[in-house]
């Protein structure tokens, strides 16, 4: 597999845009111009996906360009393999297309229905490719919730040394709960986003994890911060 450079997700707006020219070469008689999506802008999700579903190319452009940086950084949760996670997404989005007068109704949100559809293919992918990245077991490297360096603090030691001990500490932590890190502070997922990414029964499970996941970060914090000072 190819290693993907460590660069910031945010500096991902070029990426889009040229993925975008390439899957309009791969989906013939789908892209006409982004800005046939624009009348989209304001519309709930419920309209859009409706839309989606009776063949709106300008619906499908729309959710594609919408969608398709943050499920490029979140591919990145799973492997390093910048070719792997655009073929996945694209193929993702190929299905999507393809299938969608059979499509399920909208439950929730249709960003949460993307990373459910995700999440499910990089599992897939992982159960039937059993592979060693970077030196380590894939199972080492999910979620490993890498954290940004093109911060404007980058220069203030500080602050630099409190993103590598969170960073620690993070590594620490199972993958469930780097998971749910990911999810509720990372992306902002409410709760019962999370119970349904996740598989949980019900909200207070969730509600457990994160207290429980909090709780032993902060630990790990503390006691890097002892090792650091005292060892």
């Amino acid at each position: 597999m190819n290693s993907l450079e460590n660069r910031p997700f945010s500096n991902l707006s070029n990426t889009v845009l040229t993925l975008t020219k390439e899957v309009s070469e791969r989906l013939p008689d789908q892209i006409d111009g982004i800005s046939s999506s624009k009348k989209y802008k304001d519309a709930d999700d419920k309209k859009i996906w409706n839309d989606f579903n009776d063949g709106n190319e300008a619906a499908f452009i729309h959710v594609y360009v919408k969608y398709f940086g943050e499920l490029l950084n979140f591919g990145f949760q799973f492997t390093r393999d910048k070719n792997l996670i655009e073929d996945i997404i694209q193929n993702l989005f190929i299905h999507l297309r393809n299938k969608r007068p059979s499509l399920p109704k909208l439950k929730s949100s249709i960003r949460l229905y993307l990373f459910q559809c995700l999440k499910r293919r990089f599992l897939d992918h992982q159960k039937t490719n059993r592979y060693v990245l970077n030196g380590k077991n894939c199972s080492d490297t999910v979620f490993e919730v890498l954290l940004a360096k093109d911060t404007h603090m980058i220069d203030d030691q500080n602050h630099q040394e409190r993103v590598e001990k969170l960073r620690k500490s993070i590594e620490k932590l199972n993958i469930k709960q780097r998971e749910i890190i990911y999810y509720f502070y990372y992306k902002d997922f409410t709760y019962e986003e999370i119970k349904i990414m996740m598989g949980f029964s019900n909200v207070k499970s969730v509600r457990n994890l994160v207290y429980k996941t909090v709780g032993a970060l902060r630990k790990l914090i503390v006691s890097l911060v002892i090792l650091f000072f005292f060892c």
